[in-house]
């Protein structure tokens, strides 16, 4: 049920952070397919929509969903970026991947800010609050796996 969809997206988030490393495009975009269907099913397994609300929320969904995907596209191009270098940051590049991380929360945050009130109007602000914080689980749960794969600065 519950545990089993939430087990695919941490698991396909280890292989994405896997693949990352190992430079595979055409691997990393099959993966983030299947994460995408998996938290489709996820959020609708936990938010229960009525079929109004499931006919407001998605249409607001896929535009979030569309942005959402150039942030984590460049959170993709980081992590490539940290493989292919690992081991030979120095204090420049070190601070750079620092700023280049703050902006990608930055980004993210700012993309939730803007879609909290087509959430809202969509589906009210309780649902709209409720989906936040399931995408913010969800969210915790992979960045977890990716910080588990990827080492610290060397």
């Amino acid at each position: 049920m519950l545990s089993k969809a939430v087990f695919v997206l941490v698991l396909s988030g280890v292989f994405l952070t896997a693949a990352a490393h190992a430079g595979e495009d055409a691997y990393i975009e099959l993966l983030r397919e299947d994460v995408r269907a998996e938290k489709v099913a996820l959020i609708t397994e936990v938010m229960q929509f009525t079929d109004e609300e499931a006919a407001r929320f998605w249409p607001v969904y896929r535009g979030y969903e569309r942005q959402l995907n150039m942030v984590v596209d460049d959170r993709i191009r980081m992590i490539k970026d940290f493989a292919d270098r690992y081991g030979t940051f120095d204090d420049r590049a070190s601070r750079k991947l620092a700023e280049q991380s703050f902006r990608l929360e930055s980004r993210r945050t700012a993309l939730k800010r803007k879609f909290f009130p087509r959430f809202e109007k969509a589906v009210g602000a309780r649902t709209a609050a409720q989906f936040f914080q399931l995408e913010r689980q969800i969210n915790l749960l992979v960045e977890l796996q990716i910080a588990e794969e990827l080492p610290l600065l060397h």
